[in-house]
This record gives C-alpha cells, structure tokens and sequence, in this order.
C-alpha cells in the first residue's frame, strides 16, 4: 500500500493544519485511501508521519545524488538542482 500513498499529500495536511490537528481522516482523505487501510497498515498517526518524512529524505537524497552524478552540468548547476 504505501506504493499508493503520497508522502507528499500527508505532508501538505501536516504543515496546513499542524500534527496535531491532523486528524487520521484528513490524511485518509489527502490520500485516497480508507483510515481503517492506513491504520492496519501504519498502525498509528506517528508512523504514519515517520514513513512519509522519510519517503521524503530517501527521494531527496537520490534526487541529490542523481543530480550530483551528472558530468555534463558545471558543479554549481549540479548542486542547485
């Protein structure tokens, strides 16, 4: 299932309405996906939270590397990517 969910709508309620006030609807809504679903498979708000934070570091740092990697670009157009 987390093939199915965006890291990046969870993160967007998050930083709209604060962890707290997230509630597990809004998230469930954000993703399309039941609440029940993102509870049997996450368990709780905080994990659920855990795996999109790092869905988003682990697409950063590839995204980074992959930009890094490129020897056609200057190093500065490199690093601003």
């Amino acid at each position: 299932m987390p093939d199915r969910i965006s890291a990046d709508s969870l993160l967007t309620v998050v930083a709209r309405t604060g962890f707290r006030k997230a509630s597990m609807d809004d998230l469930a809504q954000a993703t399309g996906v039941s609440r029940q679903a993102l509870y049997n498979r996450f368990g709780s708000k905080g994990a659920l939270l855990d795996w999109a934070t790092q869905s988003l570091i682990d697409r950063s740092l590839a995204e980074a590397l992959l930009a890094l990697e490129n020897p056609a670009a200057a190093l500065v157009a490199r690093l601003a990517t």
